[in-house]
């Protein structure tokens, strides 16, 4: 019982006794008992209401109190949730094969490259590497056939001396079209980013950087190395 019933409960008690003396007091000022039990009976209705109120109200509190919680705990849900969605939105694909579709099993899709007849040239190429293991037609399937379906579109910029040097080969072609790229400057491996910079050497000296393009589609993956002269 809270602290409100109880005070209330109390008063009920004591409006009661007040009434009961009233009664026997009444006796004596010629007051009727049917007028006194009709004070008696308001007092107590009176009383009862109040009781009645009273527990209404800490009823409501007590749902008030828990609708906040309620919505608090919505509110840390959600939160979460949107810190969730932030990590899994990740700017960099994650898909990459093992690139190695042409040493051997399954052969290459036709799709894989611009021509017919460049796909069929790579299927006999193919069959003649897998009937002899030999290095020499290895390299003829693999470079005559396979890695020059790639196309390299390497260009590289420098604002003035002393600046960054950018290199850009956000222009370069595979079949499938999921390309990915891997920079010798850069040690992450192969990544989505086509772009990427280097610090400047001194005026006049020159860069090697190499670039391997991979088509994550196809399985094709070939390096090519450029030079790059700072200003």
């Amino acid at each position: 019982m809270n602290n409100s019933r109880f005070q209330l409960t109390t008063l009920f008690l004591i409006s009661l006794l007040q009434a009961t003396t009233q009664a026997f007091a009444a006796g004596a000022t010629g007051t009727t008992a049917a007028e006194e039990a009709a004070a008696v009976a308001a007092q107590t209705n009176a009383v009862a209401e109040a009781v009645q109120a009273a527990e209404q109200a800490g009823q409501t509190e007590q749902a008030s109190a828990a609708a906040a919680q309620a919505a608090a705990e919505r509110e840390a849900a959600a939160a979460q949730e949107a810190q969730a969605n932030q990590a899994a939105q990740v700017t960099t694909p994650t898909r990459i094969s093992k690139f190695k579709q042409h040493d051997g099993w399954p052969p290459m899709e036709e799709s894989c490259f611009e021509t017919p007849a460049d796909h069929q040239a790579y299927t006999a190429a193919r069959e003649t590497w897998l009937q002899s293991h030999s290095s020499a037609d290895y390299v003829a399937m693999a470079k005559a056939h396979v890695t020059r379906q790639l196309a390299f579109d390497f260009k590289y910029t420098q604002a003035a001396p002393g600046e960054p040097i950018i290199l850009d080969a956000t222009g370069s072609r595979v079949p499938s079209g999921l390309i990915f790229y891997s920079w010798s400057t850069n040690k992450d491996g192969f990544t989505s980013a086509g772009i990427t910079t280097i610090p400047p050497g001194k005026p006049g000296s020159s860069q090697k950087v190499r670039l391997t393009l991979l088509d994550d589609e196809c399985g094709i993956n070939y390096p090519q190395t450029f030079t790059v002269i700072s200003k």
